[in-house]
């Protein structure tokens, strides 16, 4: 992997050749203030170079907040905007090719919990690279990078939220409640990814001063269209035969995610519909998973397939969305479900604001009975056949969560913002 240490970064040789996007903007409901951008004639910055945006992501391991930041650099005019990436070392999966063949540069510094380094050597990065931008991803924890981008003199340093809390993750959650209330007092600018993530962070900021920016999670809208032959392809990969009952979950293994309650309701599924398989994608933090499908007598029922880079694939290949999550900011799988017409049976902790094709989700509390959430998966698995599923391109896009669009909004975003730094 080639990445630049954090105490000299070279630059790279080139840029590569940006993609057009289109120019309208659309409005799917959030407040005035997250669609209040100039136009983009009116901070055309004459810099004479691109912005350079250094993206703060904390440990990667392609999950989807990274997915979410890649998806809109795939799209963005890299001849006005580029992306670089400050990672810690312990990073599991960067996508060095990807990053570098749009121009993009990647830094590394120490995991965040040595925090002295980690301080240290982002003031160094901030410093020496002196981005136009800093735009941190990691919540609560941005207080620290940009704190360091503060004392290197960045004058734009945004501070976005992407998720939320529980309690069931005491530790955690005692180092969020901490943190959170100097959330506002390095950054210059507020992102979130919903009103409920937002609010989490920020309290009504949004509501009341109008400047939080609403960066969607939006997806390449083709890239997740049904298709039959996708879905005959997987299927047959996995030895499952059409009719079959194929149950999906995407996301890290982890307590957030809650694949042990999906592995419960699945045990419990399976004595009505013992045919039926469960296909779990996302990296494997969990090692205990695997001892979990044994003692739950899951064993050749459960596919576990850590990570892929044919994830868009496999929403044809599913028949339903798991998504029990103890807590999400937003929920990017159930948008990448929705787009290829799959029905989602999601937690009461995932946002309704995700609901952009409300026939297709079902919202359950963690608190209900494994048997309620079994009869209530397969209820949701009938209310799509091979048949019947379409394109829903057209319904998400009209919701404003079409990535060439909102690569531009972000676009005119970053640029009015250095152009009001000036």
């Amino acid at each position: 992997m080639t990445t630049l240490p954090y105490p000299n970064a070279a630059n790279p040789a080139g840029r590569a050749a940006g993609l057009a996007a289109p120019t309208a903007v659309l409005d799917a409901g959030l407040p005035a203030a997250a669609l209040a951008v100039p136009s983009a004639a009116s901070v055309d910055v004459p810099i004479g170079r691109p912005l350079r945006v250094l993206h703060v992501v904390g440990s990667m391991f392609a999950g989807g907040v990274e997915s979410t930041i890649l998806n809109h650099f795939q799209y963005i005019d890299t001849d006005r905007v580029v992306f670089d990436f400050l990672v810690e070392e312990d990073s599991k999966i960067v996508p060095v090719d990807e990053i570098e063949r749009r121009g993009g540069r990647i830094y590394t510094v120490p995991p965040i919990h040595q925090l002295p380094s980690y301080l240290r050597a982002c003031e160094r990065v901030f410093a020496s690279a002196r981005p136009d931008i800093v735009h941190s991803h990691v919540n609560t924890l941005s207080v620290f990078p940009l704190s360091a981008a503060a004392r290197a003199g960045i004058p734009v340093r945004i501070a976005h939220s992407h998720s939320t809390t529980t309690r069931t993750e005491l530790l955690r959650h005692v180092t969020k409640q901490i943190l959170r209330p100097f959330a506002s007092v390095f950054p210059t600018h507020f992102a979130a990814c919903s009103r409920h993530a937002s609010d989490w962070l920020f309290g009504k900021r949004h509501e009341i001063g109008g400047d939080v920016f609403f960066m969607r999670n939006a997806i390449d809208l083709d890239r997740f269209c049904f298709s039959d032959s996708r879905r005959r392809m997987l299927r047959a990969e996995l030895s499952l035969a059409e009719g079959q009952l194929h149950v999906g979950q995407i996301g890290r293994i982890s307590h957030q995610k809650n694949q042990r309650f999906t592995l419960e309701i699945f045990a419990d599924l399976l004595r009505r519909r013992p045919d039926a398989r469960l296909t779990l994608i996302g990296e494997q933090y969990n090692s205990d998973v695997a001892s979990r499908i044994e003692s739950l007598g899951l064993t050749g029922h459960v596919n576990v397939l850590g990570v892929r880079d044919d994830v868009a694939d496999f929403y044809s290949a599913f028949d339903v969305l798991m998504f029990p999550s103890q807590y999400e900011g937003f929920g990017i799988a159930s948008i990448e479900a929705q787009a290829s017409d799959l029905p989602v049976l999601a937690s009461s902790s995932v946002p309704s604001e995700a609901d952009l094709v409300p026939e297709l989700v079902r919202h359950l509390d963690l608190s209900e009975s494994v048997d309620v959430w079994s009869k209530t998966l397969e209820t949701q698995a009938s209310l799509r056949t091979v048949g019947t599923r379409r394109s829903r391109t057209a319904d998400l896009a009209a919701q404003g969560y079409d990535i060439r669009t909102n690569a531009k909004m972000l676009e005119i975003w970053y640029r009015s913002l250095a152009n009001s730094a000036q």
